[in-house]
This record gives structure tokens, sequence and C-alpha cells, in this order.
């Protein structure tokens, strides 16, 4: 009896019997060719199929054009507040994405989908934000005669040098957002990279002549986060009165506060409302 191929002549894949493989090749969506498949995975590839896409996505960036990797820092302090964790990428200034912010967050954005599930799955809440360190250029004498005559007596024509820049380096940085759940992240990276495009537009339309020449530096700062929690009696400040001030202040030693705020609007007590025996 003579074998029937079950191999897929595209992908090279093979099959148990003949009509899985007619299944295979009448599917919706066709199989990648195999010389494709050999340059994503030459040994050990991506198992999943969010990392082959990432894969062939890297494969249309030339050589010079790599994606930067953020690393771990021991960074813990930004400005006067205390960081948890702090990540940096560095961007190289002859990449093709680095003249555009939105490319260059863009091209990062699976690397912080990556960080902050790795970071809700080890802390099941943090907080973030991202700052985007970019340099910004203008023309040294951009200024130069704006409201004179460019003409002069002897009928030459005053210029200015395109070539005497200014530089300098600004961090664009989003506000601290926190996330409590596995699907505020993918939202929240958005707003992070939409906010940060509106702050450079606003910076150059209200900096003096300043444009946006390339990406230096993508940070993700993390810093301490508390969430509200269960608690028991806290005494009211001083200065306030304890009584006849209209707020029940029930004195519970155990973490059940809110619970008991809501025995006490179900069921008023009386007298004695700050004791939970009433309740």
């Amino acid at each position: 009896m003579v074998k029937v191929n079950r191999t897929c002549k595209n992908c090279g894949e093979t099959f148990a019997t003949p009509r899985k493989l007619r299944d295979h090749e009448k599917r919706k969506f066709k199989c990648k060719p195999q010389d494709l498949i050999s340059e994503i995975d030459p040994e050990v590839g991506p198992s999943t199929k969010r990392q082959r896409k990432e894969a062939l996505s890297s494969q249309e960036l030339t050589d010079k054009d790599k994606i930067p990797k953020f690393e771990k820092t021991d960074l813990r302090y930004a400005g006067l507040e205390i960081l948890d964790a702090h990540y940096r990428a560095s961007i190289l200034e002859q990449v093709s994405y680095s003249k555009d912010p939105i490319s260059t967050l863009n091209i990062l954005r699976p690397q912080m989908e990556r960080i902050f599930y790795n970071r809700f799955k080890l802390t099941h809440g943090f907080k973030a934000r991202i700052c985007l360190i970019a340099r910004m250029n203008r023309c040294s004498d951009y200024m130069n005669n704006i409201f004179g005559d460019p003409v002069n007596d002897d009928g030459t024509v005053s210029t200015f040098s395109l070539y005497r820049d200014d530089y300098k380096e600004v961090p664009f940085k989003n506000k601290s957002i926190a996330i409590s759940s596995l699907a505020e992240i993918s939202p929240t990276i958005s707003s992070f990279i939409w906010d940060i495009e509106s702050r450079i537009d606003k910076y150059i339309h209200e900096g003096s002549g300043w444009y946006y020449n390339t990406s230096l530096e993508v940070n993700i700062e993390m810093p301490i986060y508390e969430p509200l929690s269960a608690s028991s009696h806290l005494p009211l400040p001083k200065g306030m009165k304890t009584r006849n001030n209209g707020i029940i202040n029930i004195q519970n030693e155990d973490n059940r506060c809110f619970e008991w705020c809501i025995l006490a609007d179900l069921y008023p007590a009386f007298y004695h409302k700050k004791c939970i025996t009433h309740y």
C-alpha cells in the first residue's frame, strides 16, 4: 500500500490523516510559509500568537532600528516622591522612529503592557506613569528682525542662519494613575500616550519656536501605592466637638468599620450610638 503524503507544502506541518491535511488547506486563514516561520523561530521560537506577532513586526525594522529593551534600575526617587520600581529604555538617535514621539511609544508598548501585567500579578494593584525625555531644538536667531525691516539702507537683505540651533532636553511626564485590574492596563497605556502627545503639542505651540527633534529616553515610574483598606475606630481630629456634632463615630476594635456604619444607618440607635452593642 502506497503511503499518501500528509505534509503541507506551504508550512511543512505533518498530519495524521489525509482528511486533516485537506481541512488544513481549506481553512479560512491560510498557514504561513515554512521559510518565514524558520526565520522567526530557528531553534525555539515564540510559543504564543502574540509573541509570534511581535516577532513578525520586529522583522519589518531594519538592523539599525532594533527595539530597545526596558531595564529595571535602582532609582528610588523622582523629585521628592519615593518610587517602588523604575524602568528605563534608551533610544538611539539614528533609529527612524526616534523622530516621532508616538512611534517611539508605540514601538515600546508591548514591553510596557508586559511590565504592567507582571507587576499586577505581583502586587494586585499599583500606580504608574510614563516619562518621555526628548530633545527639543529651535533656531537661535528665530526672533531676529521679526518686527524690523529686513532691507537695509544699502539695499542688502538681513538674514539669519538656520544652522545655529539651541537645544535642550525636556521631560514629558504623566500624572500617576492607579491600576486595580488587568482590564485597565491597555486603556491606561493608551491614555498615557495620548497625554504625552498633547503635552508635546502644547509645548511646541507655547514654547517660543521649539520643535521636536528626537526621543532620548522612556521611563516607567511606579510610585509607592497604598490603597484604601479596612480599619478600626479612629478618634476625631483635635478641636472638633465630640458631642452634638452630627457625627456618629462608632468605636469598633475590628476591621469592619464600613459594615458598622451601614448597620447604624439601617438600624439607628436611640442612645449610645457609638457603641457596637446597639447594632
